[in-house]
């Protein structure tokens, strides 16, 4: 029988200076909001500092999170973005569906 979950992959690049805890409440915020729309982090990885190829908001590195969420229902990305472009300590982020 076939999963009916719904999952997406969601990557996450903070400021290279932006400590774990600023990290956690982002991601709280997250949680909260995707708990709205049946929707949950099932698991998170932090892959740890990276350099960019190219200057990203006048940063050279990133730190980064990959999300993997799952739910009942699909979520509109356009909402989780407005979301994360509020965060001063996001600097990029990619929402994927698997």
């Amino acid at each position: 029988m076939k999963d009916k979950k719904v999952k997406y992959e969601v990557v996450v690049v903070f400021a290279p200076k932006t400590d774990e805890k600023t990290a956690e409440l982002t991601f709280a915020k997250m949680e909260s909001w995707l708990k709205t729309k049946k929707t949950e982090i099932v698991k998170k990885e932090h892959l740890g500092q990276k350099n960019f190829e190219y200057l990203i908001k006048k940063f050279e590195k990133g730190d980064f999170w990959i999300l993997h969420t799952e739910g009942d229902m699909a979520v509109k990305a356009n909402d989780l973005n407005v979301l994360l472009n509020r965060e001063p300590n996001v600097i990029r982020y990619l929402v994927l569906k698997i």
